[in-house]
């Protein structure tokens, strides 16, 4: 049997996407001690997890890119990114020296 994609739809009750959401973070939860959420609870996660994994994924892409055209080119300076989507902040800073054992 070849497995198939299928499309994430949290607003269409009867295909289970939802269920299984919930199940897995119920176990998360019970596994880790935390409480639970509601079934509607973890709905509403859902929808929002998915807008924050596309931008988080877009700027990760992005900065991967200028390092690539950066290699491809020759350029022989290096930085150090890091990413804050929830301030937001975006600092690029050149690397310190080795450190020394």
């Amino acid at each position: 049997m070849k497995p198939v994609a299928e499309e994430f739809e949290k607003d269409e009750d009867s295909n289970g996407h939802i269920d299984l959401i919930y199940s897995m973070s119920s176990l998360r939860c019970r596994n880790y001690g935390l409480s639970e959420c509601t079934w509607i609870e973890s709905k509403l996660k859902a929808g929002k997890i998915l807008a924050a994994l596309s931008t988080t994924t877009s700027v990760v892409a992005a900065l991967q890119t200028l390092e690539i055209v950066k290699l491809v080119s020759g350029c022989k300076i290096w930085r150090n990114g890091f990413v804050n989507l929830a301030v937001p902040l975006i600092q690029i800073t050149e690397p310190g020296p080795p450190p020394k054992y």
